[in-house]
């Protein structure tokens, strides 16, 4: 019995070192080139408007072009997640560029769940993370 009880410590424990090379990994990807961070302001940054308007999308929310904020927004949703979940969700999200993520609830209690739109460079950025 005392043997099977180290076995899934150390199970657990190894779940937890890969969740967490995971989220290092995806927490090191590259920053937008096209922005410039506003220093002593970490969440603020500079875009020329023809980054904005010569994309495809014509996205106007700044957390399309915010690299890091989305990075941020996919670890917390891999915190949510079970560890056997991890590959398929983020197989998902490159696929429809998209995910949803839990944001807290509203006045009447009902669950409320941001969309994050991925940047097609961050797509391309964690497809190569899977290879």
């Amino acid at each position: 019995m005392k043997n099977l009880q180290n076995d899934i410590l150390v199970f657990q424990f190894e779940l937890l070192t890969v969740k967490r090379k995971i989220n290092s990994q995806i927490r090191n990807l590259p920053d937008n080139q096209n922005i410039q961070r506003i220093s002593n302001h970490p969440n603020c940054f500079i875009i020329n408007s023809s980054q904005i308007f010569g994309d495809k999308n014509h996205t106007l929310s700044p957390e399309y072009y915010d690299f890091r904020y989305q990075y941020s927004k996919i670890i917390t949703k891999l915190k949510e997640i079970s560890p056997f979940e991890i590959y398929n969700f983020l197989t998902k999200i490159i696929d429809e560029k998209q995910f949803k993520v839990y944001n807290g609830t509203n006045k009447r209690g009902e669950s409320c769940y941001e969309t994050v739109k991925l940047h097609d460079t961050v797509v391309e950025y964690l497809k190569e993370l899977l290879k």
